[in-house]
This record gives C-alpha cells, structure tokens and sequence, in this order.
C-alpha cells in the first residue's frame, strides 16, 4: 500500500515539477493566444459595427406564375462569399456578411420580410423585380422593436424555438422539386401542391394580438483552401463508400441508390450556412402554449423518413424537475429573444453551429407563392405595379 501511494504521490509531484518548470514558457503561450483571440474578436465587432443594415418587407403581387426556382435566382443575391484577404480578416476584423429572411404573422397577417446588409439591397431587389414582376418593396422599421419582452416588468411573454437538420447536412430535405412543382412542370396554379402554403396557413390562424416570427439566417457557406464547400467533400467520401465495391461486384440498396442520387444532385447547386430560429410572442393577459405550439410545426412537411427532416429545441425544459424554479427557461427565453432581435447566429456574442443548406432547399421553404396559398391573412399588393421604380439605384 505505502508503495502505491509513494507511486501516485511521486507522480504527481514529478507533473508538478514539470509544470513549474514549463510555467515560463506555456503561460506567456496561453496569455498571447486568449490575447490574439481577444483582439480578433475586438476586431470583427468593431467591423460589424460599422455596416449598416436594412429591413425590407416583399409585398406579393395578386397573381404569380412563377415556381419557387425563380427564388433561387434571386437567393443568389444573397450569396456574396467574400470576407476579403486574409489580411483584412485577420487584422481588419473583416467576415462573411449575413442576411435573415423571415416570415412574419402580426395582426391577423403574414408577410415575407428580410433583415440584410444595406450594401446587398440593390441587387437583392432587383432580382425581386426581374423574377417577380408586380412585387412590392419597401423600407421598414424592425418590426421587433414593438415587443419590449426584454424591458424590466415587460407585459410581453415568448417562448422560441431553434431548428437543426437531423442527418449530415448532405441530406437534403424534400424540396418543391420533389413536390412537383418545378419550371418543367406545366401545372395549373389551382391544383399546384406547394408546401410553403402549410407554414402560412398555420402563421395566418392565429389571431391578431398574437405574433409568430420565423427567421432563417444565411450566409455563404463556408469553403476549403480551394473553394469547394466543405459539405461536399463529406458527400463524395459518403457515396464513396456507399459504391465501394466489396470484391468486384456490390449491391446498392435502392433506398441508398435513391439517397446518393438526391445527395448528388443537393451538392451540386450554391450552398448557404443557415440558422433557423422561431418566436411565439403576446402580452402575458393572453399568451397561449397552445398557439406556441404552432412554431416547431412550421417545417415539418419538408422531412422525409430517408433523407433530412427540421428537428426544433424550445426555450421550454424537456422534464418540469430539470428547472423547477423556471430561472433556466427565462434565461433562455431572454437569450434567444436577444439573439432574434439581432439576427445573430454566426458570431458571437450569440454564436451556433449553423447548417448547410443548397439554394433550392431554401428557396422551397422561401419563397413567394402563387394564389394556390388562398389565405386571407397573406398580404398581397391589391393593383399589379407594371414596373419596378424608376430610382431604382444601381452599383
């Protein structure tokens, strides 16, 4: 026993010896790194501070005939991959910029919103008005200032919510190529299944002294030395193995066939770095789980069973004993109400592991939909703009 204990004690005491001796060399290496870390952080908020950002509302126009691959075009407005040199990242605190399309239901109506930077704003619309003609756009104050939740004896109460894939980014979700409903298909707006309309339908029940915000941020997905995504490195080693041949000759399994090809297909288009996030808000007189309820719900059509699905995480404790005092699911509620209202997800202070979605992924759970989306509450521009505004400005 005393020779164990002269083993573990001698141990210890040669590991601290060892540090002490070290102490000169690794505690100015530790203190120049969290400095170094420090100061880049320093840099990109002070960076960010000084671009200026736009909230735009896009009013939809009576009647559209176009599919959601017309959003797509417009998207890749919003896919500016350039955070400068390395020079200006590392020592000008220079990054990717980030965008936010939202879909908004305040009294009684939905409306289609974007919160971006100000220097994307001319070419975003004029996408909008070559893709979408008649559409309406126009400058707003952000519509959060009006819900002071985080005010001291606030009358507001929330609960949120924050989506992630649940495979590997390269499944992709079902998408309105796989509804049927892309620019080869001849289909009358009437009988068009577009599955946007589910998502409006449940924003637009609600009634008007209720709010539900969905925000999907986005940013140009993030590339290797060499320019080529990251995700779809991991989806050519994934099919790899899936058509590995064991000997000379393999059975590929058709569900496997079917999910290769689909993979193939989502890789192959623009990719976005994406963070998804919901908010259910009302004064506290009548506030209602029930109503809250509606937001993780909001993507569900998009899943199937062998490819990816939406899975959301509430503000609210899986179990009542994991918070019985309920301080955790205010601290939450207060975090995630904070990060929405400034569109943050990709850098601190409010940073997240973001997901990887292609374009025609986001375009199918946004996009301006045709007279197939019947309800009421979808706020649409009552006469048809024949053209864009003449001052329009352009870079």
């Amino acid at each position: 026993m005393d020779l164990v204990i002269n083993i573990i004690f001698g141990g210890l005491f040669s590991s601290l010896v060892a540090a002490v001796q070290m102490a000169p060399i690794s505690v100015p290496l530790i203190l120049v790194f969290f400095a170094h870390m420090s100061w880049r952080e320093y840099l990109q908020t002070h960076w960010l501070a000084s671009k200026k950002w736009t909230t735009i509302e896009i009013r939809l126009p009576r009647e559209i005939f176009k599919s959601p691959a017309a959003m797509e075009v417009v998207l890749n407005a919003f896919n500016q991959p350039s955070a400068g040199s390395k020079y200006d990242q590392r020592f000008r605190g220079r990054v990717r910029l980030w965008s936010s399309l939202e879909l908004v239901a305040i009294g009684g109506k939905v409306r289609f919103m974007a919160h971006l930077p100000t220097d994307f704003r001319n070419g975003v619309e004029a996408q909008f008005y070559a893709q979408y003609p008649g559409v309406e756009i126009r400058e707003i104050e952000d519509y959060t200032a009006g819900v002071d939740f985080l005010a001291p004896n606030s009358d507001w109460e929330i609960a949120g919510w924050q989506f992630k894939k649940v495979l590997k980014d390269f499944y992709p979700i079902k998408t309105y190529f796989d509804f049927g409903i892309g620019p080869d298909k001849n289909i009358k707006e009437e009988v068009k299944t577009d599955p946007i309309t589910a998502t409006l339908e449940a924003m637009g029940s609600l009634p008007p002294d209720h709010q539900i915000w969905l925000q999907i941020l986005i940013m140009s997905a993030k590339t290797d030395d060499k320019k080529i995504p990251i995700w779809k490195k991991e989806a050519d080693e994934y099919i790899a193995k899936v058509y590995e041949p064991v000997e000379k000759f393999k059975l590929v399994a058709p569900t496997d066939r079917e999910s290769t090809e689909a993979i193939t297909r989502a890789v192959s288009k623009p990719a976005f770095d994406i963070g998804i996030r919901g908010i259910y808000a009302a004064k506290k007189d009548v506030f209602n789980r029930g109503y809250g309820g509606i937001v993780p719900g909001l993507l569900k059509q998009y899943g199937t069973v062998h490819l990816n699905s939406f899975v959301p995480k509430g503000t609210d404790p899986d179990e009542p004993y994991q918070d019985p005092f309920g301080s955790k699911e205010k601290k939450k509620k207060r975090r995630i109400f904070d990060a929405y209202r400034k569109r943050a997800w990709f850098y601190p202070p409010h940073e997240h592991i973001p997901f990887t979605m292609n374009v025609e992924e986001l375009a199918t759970i946004w996009h301006l939909p045709g007279s197939v989306a019947s309800t009421p509450a979808l706020d649409r521009v009552e006469s048809k703009s024949s053209d864009p505004p003449s001052n329009l400005p352009f870079e």
